[in-house]
């Protein structure tokens, strides 16, 4: 396993998320962070990467505009229980020449996964200390050199998340994923020119991409936050596990990270969605 340093760190560490209520929050915050993640290559990889970083981190938790340690996030629509966001998601890069599996192969490009996530919520509690919801975020992949072609297919993960806030907020989704072909064909497929005596030809269909749990835990004190979240995937079953370039039926992904915010509006975050305990 290698050590790298990327901006884009600061992506995974979004999964863990500081729970608390919106209107004990200002509007926005600044401050500066850092951590790390261990990433599998790929989904199916038996290879992984550590990243580390610094990173500034800026905050604004408007009403239908946040940015906060998830992303950027829109609300598209809200209704009672239902609500459209804007959410995404992304796959790292990968240098073929250091994963054993893709070597001779071209390279994996940074991917950016962004579409709809369509929510409703099933229980909240009068205070949001607890929250649970389905979920179901629908994805274009497309990366971010703008290759061609310029889409790599669909990813979808319909899902049940359910958020808890005390002491420490505890968070947790789990549930299937989907891809398209294309989404697959980007990751899995062996082209004839990439052929060797120990990797096979292979096209991948569309379809099952495996089964997923996510969970994290985080606490804030005062101007600080902390939180760690862990990722388990399982490939059996798969329509890709047959190709030669998945080396494992299971991945594991771990991260950690902190905030020190250092400036702060007077004016506290509006009671929005958005604002509300979540998890990835």
């Amino acid at each position: 396993m290698s050590i790298r340093c990327y901006w884009f760190l600061a992506l995974p560490l979004l999964a863990v998320t500081a729970l608390a209520r919106a209107d004990h929050l200002p509007l926005w915050e600044l401050g500066v962070g850092g951590g790390g993640v261990s990433f599998p290559d790929y989904r199916g990889a038996d290879e992984s990467q550590a990243y580390v970083a610094p990173f500034p981190v800026a905050v604004y938790r408007g009403e239908r505009v946040n940015v906060d340690r998830r992303g950027l996030r829109t609300m598209l629509y809200y209704s009672g229980n239902f609500a459209i966001n804007a959410s995404a998601d992304f796959g790292v890069p990968v240098a073929s020449k250091d994963n054993a599996a893709r070597k001779g192969m071209s390279d994996l490009d940074l991917m950016i996964h962004v579409g709809p996530s369509f929510e409703y919520t099933v229980h909240r509690e009068v205070d949001d200390r607890d929250i649970a919801r389905l979920k179901l975020p629908i994805h274009l992949a497309f990366a971010l050199d703008m290759s061609e072609p310029y889409s790599h297919g669909w990813f979808a993960f319909p899902h049940f998340n359910y958020s808890a806030s005390r002491a420490w907020s505890f968070g947790t989704t789990v549930g299937p994923t989907f891809a398209t072909r294309n989404f697959h064909k980007y990751y899995y497929d062996v082209a004839p020119k990439y052929v060797t005596p120990a990797r096979g030809q292979y096209s991948s269909n569309g379809g099952y991409s495996g089964f997923r749990f996510t969970a994290a835990t985080s606490k804030r004190f005062d101007k600080k936050w902390f939180g760690v979240f862990m990722r388990y995937e399982n490939f059996h079953g798969a329509v890709f596990a047959d190709s030669p370039l998945v080396k494992a039926k299971e991945n594991y992904t771990f991260g950690l990270g902190f905030t020190w915010f250092l400036m702060e509006s007077t004016e506290h975050a509006p009671d929005s969605p958005l604002t509300e305990p979540d998890t990835m």
